[in-house]
């Protein structure tokens, strides 16, 4: 799955385990799967999975949640007893700010018995999304208790956990703690210059986020990335404007390895409109840091909240912090008056997990294969 950390991610991770599975439920009583029922009803829900993964498609291609929340909706209509149609459908009124609608087809899920993490985190973020603390506190054990959560903080439920982080686990960390942002503070000057240069002849080729959903209000152009290095390969036009950020990073391993079976670095410019709200969301995993770099910031202007820690971006300063815990952003300036914040952002490994090379990667699933064919031929 792609290392998205909006509604769009756990939409994904829902399509593929109903498709996997071959269930519709969320639950373990196979008295809400609309497939248990008639052939009609079986054909219906086909046709509501058909409309879904289209609808999935729409929104990875062209962010357009409007149209997916339509589509969830019809896929509704033909399985509305269907419980991962229902998350589905869930999951678009929450990317398109209707919360009050997601919180009630969460809630019913969770009454049922949902026990589908993707679901459980949903509901969570809805809860913090909201401020519904009370409700989050009474649920809150329930949901821990359930088989195959390993979370251990509602403010701390990413997608996938490794249990040995987990004891060390905080908002915030050291910067000089890490070899990656140990090279930004000896190259910061450099990276300034690279920046300056780069605005100064437009600074064009943003693009909107690909978790556009987690901007409040859903205008997709007030959060935009310039992308260096994604899903292992660096951009080769996009580097020749930042030869201080490629070049350093291009070999380190912490950014461009695979760890516990995934790739998690990236490396891009982020850049947050004025009067700009990220709603509070979880990052996709607990293995990897963040790390931004304020190269356009303006003074106590933009703030971000991580568990209950609160911080200011700054000017010329390294922020590491581990998004897998809930998060959110506020740029307080005014639009039309004070500048966006853009900043040099990094995804990498928490230095206590075993990182590997791609070639490595490889090797060791060949090898498996190869195990694999051999057992069954005993």
């Amino acid at each position: 799955l792609p290392a998205w950390d909006g509604s769009m991610r756990a939409a994904l991770a829902l399509l593929v385990l109903v498709y996997a599975s071959d269930t519709c439920s969320a639950s373990s009583d196979s008295s809400t799967c609309e497939s248990s029922g008639s052939p009609e009803a079986s054909e219906k829900r086909k046709q509501a999975l058909k409309l879904v993964e289209a609808a999935t498609r729409i929104v990875r291609k062209k962010f357009d949640y409007v149209v997916g929340t339509k589509m969830g909706r019809d896929a509704l209509e033909l399985a509305p007893k269907d419980a991962s149609v229902q998350a589905f459908f869930a999951s678009m009124l929450m990317s398109t700010g209707n919360l009050t609608g997601a919180h009630s087809i969460y809630q019913d899920l969770f009454q049922m018995g949902a026990q589908d993490p993707f679901v459980l985190q949903s509901y969570v973020t809805v809860l913090h999304r909201l401020r519904r603390h009370e409700e989050l506190a009474e649920v809150w054990p329930t949901i821990q208790s359930t088989p195959g959560v390993k979370w251990r903080s509602p403010l701390h439920c990413p997608d996938q956990v490794d249990e040995t982080l987990l004891e060390w686990a905080r908002p915030f960390h050291n910067p000089m703690d890490f070899e990656v942002t140990r090279i930004i503070e000896q190259n910061k000057d450099e990276i300034a210059s690279d920046f300056q240069k780069f605005m100064s002849k437009g600074g064009s080729g943003f693009n909107p986020n690909q978790d556009t959903d987690l901007v409040d209000g859903g205008t997709k152009e007030l959060w935009t990335e310039y992308l260096l290095f994604e899903k292992g390969v660096w951009n080769p036009i996009e580097c020749m404007n930042f030869p201080s950020v490629c070049q350093p990073f291009k070999k380190l391993l912490a950014i461009t390895g695979i760890g516990n079976g995934k790739r998690s670095g990236q490396v891009s410019l982020l850049k947050l409109e004025p009067g700009t709200h990220l709603v509070p969301h979880f990052g996709s995993v607990n293995w990897r840091f963040v790390a931004h770099h304020g190269l356009q910031v303006p003074e106590k202007q933009v703030r971000i909240k991580v568990g209950e820690e609160e911080k200011w971006y700054q000017q010329g300063k390294t922020l590491v912090l581990d998004d897998s815990f809930l998060h959110e952003v506020h740029h307080k300036g005014q639009p039309g008056v004070d500048p966006p914040r853009i900043t040099l952002f990094v995804n990498f490994f928490n230095p206590n997990i075993t990182v590997i090379t791609e070639e490595e990667f490889y090797d060791r699933q060949w090898a498996e294969q190869q195990d694999r064919k051999k057992a069954r031929r005993r």
